[in-house]
This record gives C-alpha cells, structure tokens and sequence, in this order.
C-alpha cells in the first residue's frame, strides 16, 4: 500500500508507520533497522536520545570508567581531626590542638580567624583605642609638653623627654666651689684659680721704641685680675724712659705704665700694671717692656734686682675672680 511521507522534512526526520519506519537524508526517505538490538523508547520516551556520553574525573572525584556502569567516587576530605561532615575550626596551631583562643585586652580588637589554601591561619589584631588607664576610664589626663626652666635643660617636648640640671650639679668638694660647713650656717665661696710666671734670666731690650715679649701666661675661659712687673735696668749711660704693657696676641693692649731713670751708674726701676681680663676663650696675655734708647750695652728686664739682689724681681701673676 502507499506510504503517505510528510511535506518539505529535514535531514534527519523521521516516519513511522508500524512497525517500519524511514528517515530523510536530504536525498530521499530510506528504511531504517528497528530490530530488538536498538533501544526503541528511553524512560516512556521514543526518539533520539540525549545523556551523557561519557564520565570525566575532575578534581577530588575518581570515576570508575568512561561509559557503561560508571562509579564515581569522592577523593577529597573525608574527616579532618577525626571528624566528618562540615569541618569549623583550626585543629592545631604550631603543634596545639583541641581549641585554640586568642586572648585580648582592653582597647583591642581581633577580626575572625581566616585559612588561605595553604592551611595558613590569620588574624587582624586593632588598637581601638585606650579603654582604662591605671584603672581609670574617661580622659587620660598628664604631661602635655616639657618646658626647660632656668638652669635645666630638656632634649624634647613631648615622647621620651630626658631632663638634665645644666644649672649647679654639686656645691660640696664641686670644681670652683668651697663650703665652710655641711650644718648650721656655712660659708659658700669661689676657690680662685691662679697662675704666674717669672723670668730666670735677663730679657734684653735691644733696639729703642720696641716692645719685647718678657714673659707671659695662658689663662682659660673667665674673668681674671692680671698684674704684672719689670725690674727695668740701663744698660749704658744717660736717662731713659722705660714703658711696660699687659697684652694679647691680637694685640689688645689691657694695661700699660711707663717710669723715667735719672743717669745714674748702676741705677735701676720697677714698674707695675694691672688689668682685669674677661675671656670668651682660652688666651695668651703676655707681659711686655721696652726702653727709648738704643745702647751698648743693651738695656734690659731684669730676673733678680740689683740694689739687693733679690730674686723673682720680673713677672706676671693671675687670679681668676669670676
């Protein structure tokens, strides 16, 4: 009998009548094998049929095979710490186990704990803020600022301030300072500081109008009262005119005196001056003479005075006062 096939199919359509059935290939309509070795419907569903074609392992799954009876099988964590199901918590933490606290205080604050893929476990600890203070709540109240007074002197205002007594630090057996007594009423003074130097041969004052240096001294940093003196002797005849000074290497002149000899053989003078010296610096204050003639043989500052022959007889001596 004829077969009545649908109009206008599709590759791949297909037509059943009975138990034959046909399907086009864009060409014509041929007879395909419907034998028991195909299945015929899939579930109470007849057509093609759609499922999976084959069975992958991904990761922490083993699968038994590809096609057929597949077995799939979980490879991944089973138990952690003898425990199955959902696993919560850090078993051990550098080698601890059972349960691991963070402990925290006052003004402190900790984020829950997070494990990265590598098992690593952290927290974030946060200062919120001072809570108490010895005890106390509220506002923290203290130094603000260290100010130097008179005599101290201070290396910060704020942070760790170290404060240091620039002023007095000692007043018994301290350099410069005596005290009579440590009970009743005792006498503070200033030990002095002194110096002096002599000459121990004659210093000649060879060409006139000349100043030559006859002795001097280094004094420190101070207030210092000099004074010094020349035993001035004429070497040749006739008067003379001798003239001393106290003077620096800059030269400041402090101090000067001058004295006239009458033309007496053998006749000689002492001359003195004074100064009061303030030194920002150490300083060389040297003591100078020198005479109004050329002669010969010279005249000269001499170490010992010849009416009696007494020693020491030219120099310079220092006190320090301040």
């Amino acid at each position: 009998m004829p077969v009545d096939f649908p109009i206008n199919p599709s590759i791949g359509t297909t037509h059943s009548i009975s138990t034959n059935e046909w399907i086009y290939d864009g060409y014509g309509w041929k007879a395909k094998d419907i034998s028991s070795n195909y299945v015929q419907s899939f579930n109470g569903l007849t057509g093609a049929i759609q499922g999976v074609s084959a069975a992958i392992a991904g990761t922490g799954i083993s699968v038994s095979g590809a096609t057929g009876s597949v077995t799939i099988t979980n490879t991944g964590v089973r138990s952690f710490n003898g425990f199955t199901g959902a696993v919560s918590g850090v078993s051990s933490l550098n080698t601890y186990t059972n349960n691991i606290t963070i402990g925290y205080g006052s003004g402190i604050t900790v984020s829950p704990a997070t494990m990265d893929e590598s098992g690593n476990v952290s927290w974030v600890i946060s200062n919120s803020g001072v809570l108490s203070f010895n005890g106390k709540t509220g506002a923290v109240q203290g130094v603000s600022a260290a100010v130097a007074g008179s005599g101290i002197s201070v290396s910060g205002a704020t942070g760790t301030v170290t404060i240091t007594n620039s002023g007095v630090t000692g007043i018994r057996g301290g350099t410069g300072i005596f005290v009579s007594s440590t009970t009743g009423h005792p006498t503070i003074g200033v030990t002095l500081a002194s110096g002096q130097s002599f000459i121990g041969a004659d210093v000649n004052l060879t060409t006139a109008s000349t100043w030559y240096n006859v002795t001097g001294l280094t004094l420190d940093v101070g207030t210092w009262f000099v004074t010094g003196n020349l035993t001035c002797i004429r070497g040749g005849s006739g008067t003379r005119v001798f003239s001393i000074q106290l003077v620096d290497t800059t030269p400041t002149t402090y101090a000067s005196a001058a004295q006239g000899l009458a033309s007496v053989s053998g006749n000689s003078v002492q001359i003195a001056c004074s100064a009061i010296i303030t030194n920002a610096t150490s300083k060389r204050i040297n003591l100078q003479g020198m005479t109004n003639t050329t002669s010969t043989p010279s005249d000269y500052a001499g170490y010992y005075e010849p009416q009696v022959g007494a020693l020491n007889a030219s120099g310079i001596v220092a006190f320090r006062i301040a």
